[in-house]
This record gives structure tokens, C-alpha cells and sequence, in this order.
């Protein structure tokens, strides 16, 4: 039967499709190892250095955008073309998870082959969620795709549908279509 700190780990990845960080164990009070222990016991696989997967919660379709939000110290942001594709903007279809992580702290990991990691120093007013998954805002999105020399096609249709389903404003419309106009 389950002890007191395998329920509160269930409960945390439950809030995260089945994620759980050793930030997380660490920040309740939790020794790590007992993380290792849960693998150990086929209770939870190990994707990730410091990341684990409680396998007695479904996956879903948003599994691997926690588990890359999750992935460097829980401080990753669902970003660039893969927001885009999350918010149903644009025809995008990245191959692989835009993520976002602070400049600081210094990247240690190496990246798995599936995920562009981009370095910057997020506002807290660009960053939002998507079922519980940290994403930055449509309009930051698109301003990272122009940053990142997007097609002009797929970006006037990512502020057109955004202006059309209202996740954007006029006024966010008018600034966006002025930042990569001269550029179309």
C-alpha cells in the first residue's frame, strides 16, 4: 500500500501528466532517492535527468510539452512554432519542441534531439498555460517567429486566425503585422 509521500508525489503529477522534478521532491520535502526507489519498482520511469514519469497516470497528447517544460529544472516554456501549433494559428508543423529557459542558470544538460531550446529572459505578462502546460502568449509567440525568420505566410495567418478567434487583440494585431511586414 502506497505510504503518505507516494501520495503527495501522485498528487503533484497528477497537476503534471505524471511529471515529477527533483526540484518538485526536493521543494515538499521529499529525499530524491525515493524517486529512484518508485523506479526501482517499475512505479515510474526515468525520461529525463532529474525528471520522472508516475506511470499510474494516463498519457496524454500533452505529455511531451510538460515534460519539456519540465525538463530544465521545471523552468521551460512551451515557445516559438510549437505555441503557434498548440494555439491552432497557423499550418506550422515543428518537427521537434520549441522551449524557452532562462539565460540563467547556465544550460548543463544537453538537449534531447527533440526538443530547439531558446534562451531569453521571459516577462511573466508573456507566459500563460494551456491545459496546465506553461506556453508563452500568442502574441510573444509570434514575435519569436518573426525573430526566427518564420515564412510571412504562416505568420499573417497566425495573427489573422488570432485576430479572427480573438486570442489577439486589434491593437496586438496592428503591432504584429507592422513588426514583419516590411520583411513579406
Amino acid at each position: 500500500m502506497p505510504g503518505k509521500r507516494y501520495n503527495e508525489i501522485f498528487e503533484l503529477a497528477a497537476e503534471q501528466y505524471g511529471y515529477v522534478t527533483t526540484g518538485d521532491a526536493r521543494e515538499m520535502g521529499i529525499d530524491i532517492r525515493r524517486l529512484s526507489d518508485l523506479k526501482a519498482r517499475g512505479q515510474a520511469d526515468h525520461p529525463a535527468v532529474g525528471l520522472y514519469r508516475i506511470r499510474a497516470i494516463p498519457p496524454t497528447r500533452w505529455d511531451p510539452y510538460m515534460a519539456a517544460a519540465l525538463w530544465h529544472h521545471g523552468a521551460g516554456v512551451i515557445s516559438h512554432e510549437t505555441a503557434l501549433d498548440l494555439y491552432d494559428v497557423s499550418d506550422v508543423n515543428p518537427a521537434k519542441i520549441h522551449i524557452t529557459i532562462p539565460r540563467t542558470p547556465r544550460l548543463t544538460r544537453v538537449p534531447p534531439p527533440a526538443y530547439v531550446v531558446h534562451r531569453e529572459a521571459l516577462d511573466p505578462r508573456d507566459v500563460t498555460r494551456i491545459e496546465s502546460v506553461p506556453i508563452v502568449t500568442l502574441e510573444k509567440a509570434i514575435r519569436q517567429c518573426v525573430a526566427s525568420k518564420l515564412r510571412p505566410d504562416l505568420l499573417r495567418q497566425a495573427v489573422d486566425s488570432g485576430r479572427r478567434t480573438g486570442k489577439l487583440r486589434s491593437g496586438q494585431v496592428e503591432a504584429l503585422l507592422a513588426e514583419f511586414a516590411p520583411a513579406g
